[in-house]
């Protein structure tokens, strides 16, 4: 910006008999005099005409946007075992003689079929 302060606040709008009083028309006139003369002229969508802008930019939609959606699967896929295994990233102690060593679940053991092995 041009480094002048411009004070922002909450405001009420004018009531009918404001918006009517001759008195609020003049103050109102002069604060927009004042506008012009810091900032300039106000802007309408006719300014931009020579500059051969649209307004609001159309675009074309993506190809997917017309598409179907997609068809349902045939079958259900099952959820492997780890879904619901409860020890996978459990933290654990385990009793080896007199010490105990502490580890962390990290996979289950399979089976060269690729079945769980243990409970």
């Amino acid at each position: 910006m041009n480094g002048t302060v411009v004070y922002r606040s909450t405001y009420r709008g004018l009531n009918e008999d404001e918006r009517n009083s001759a008195v609020e028309k003049a103050m109102r006139d002069k604060v927009d005099d004042q506008i012009r003369s810091k900032v300039g002229p106000g802007t309408s969508a006719d300014s931009f005409k020579e500059l051969n802008i649209e307004v609001t930019p159309t675009y074309d939609p993506y190809a997917d946007d017309h598409e179907e959606s997609p068809e349902p699967l045939d079958e259900e896929i099952e959820p492997t075992p780890e879904i619901s295994d409860k020890l996978l990233n459990a933290h654990v102690q385990l009793q080896k003689g007199n010490t105990i060593s502490k580890g962390k679940v990290i996979e289950r053991v399979r089976d060269p079929d690729g079945n769980v092995i243990g409970r």
